[in-house]
């Protein structure tokens, strides 16, 4: 059970998104005394850079990358939303899910900050998990980061950033940096399983939609884009 909530809540920070995709090196560390666990993947996307900046500001796409996920949604939701949220800590994932779909904004992206709510839906008997993040992203050059605060959620805390830059031959350098805590201790070989299983799945899945993606909602659209999931 704790195993997969971990997977959980990789999947969550995204969010927050490979044929042709290049090695994942990932990196792990248990911070001593205490359930902190931070790490990092990095792998090369044969994505040009400047299209894979706007699909990774367009939060809401990450319930779409791949049937395969387990990522039920993420969204940009309301100030008002975030707030209420972030102060009662729901336990009832269908409340959290209907209020995002009915709260959703355009996201301040690649300059600003967003309110992010993300959940992901196992299978019974396993545990759903939700968390709402403060999004900030910045863009400078040849150089995007995407980062995500955790507020309130399943988890103790899980935060992290996505630091995107332009590679050679037109690919895009894709690195997650990630940080969770559930509040228990866990052994090193399943943190290196769960994340071993999550980041090539989820860069495949990132890679094979930016080929395909047409921006929908970049740089300040003036109306929420629909949910389609």
């Amino acid at each position: 059970m704790k195993t997969q909530v971990l997977i959980a809540l990789l999947f969550l920070t995204l969010s927050p998104f490979l044929t042709g995709m290049g090695p994942v090196d990932t990196q792990i560390r248990k911070i001593p005394g205490g359930t902190m666990v931070e790490g990092s993947s990095t792998t090369t996307l044969e994505v040009p850079y400047s299209k894979f900046v706007k699909l990774m500001c367009e939060y809401q796409l990450a319930g779409e990358l791949s049937d395969d996920d387990v990522i039920d949604l993420q969204l940009p939701v309301t100030e008002a939303l975030a707030e209420e949220l972030i102060e009662t800590v729901p336990k009832d994932l269908d409340y959290v899910r209907d209020a995002a779909q009915k709260s959703i904004t355009t996201s301040n992206c690649p300059t600003g900050e967003t309110k992010v709510v993300g959940i992901v839906n196992f299978p019974w008997p396993l545990r759903d998990a939700w968390q709402i993040s403060n999004f900030s992203a910045s863009l400078t050059g040849t150089q995007a980061l995407i980062k995500y605060d955790f507020l309130a959620g399943t988890a103790k805390e899980s935060s992290g950033y996505w630091q995107i830059q332009q590679a050679e031959q037109g690919n895009t350098l894709l690195i997650a940096f990630f940080n969770f805590d559930i509040g228990i201790r866990i052994p090193a070989f399943l943190i290196r399983w769960a994340v071993g299983r999550t980041f090539p799945h989820l860069f495949q899945a990132m890679e094979d939609y930016a080929k395909e993606y047409n921006p929908r909602n970049f740089a300040g659209a003036s109306e929420p884009p629909e949910v389609t999931k």
